[in-house]
């Protein structure tokens, strides 16, 4: 008996940090994403002064 609800709360926690896990990995990708698009903006931008200055 007490076997059995030790493994169902390990089970239960092991599905805890697996969605602790995704829920950071999709954060990462969504700030990778705003970062690049922000590079690109400066990229852009700069661009746009160089021509600019010819």
């Amino acid at each position: 008996m007490y076997k059995k609800e030790y493994l169902r709360r390990k089970k239960v926690a092991e599905k805890e940090m697996h969605k602790d896990i995704k829920r950071q990995i999709n954060k990462n990708k969504k700030m990778q994403k705003e970062i690049k698009e922000q590079i690109n903006s400066q990229i852009r931008e700069c661009r746009t002064l160089l021509n600019k200055l010819d």
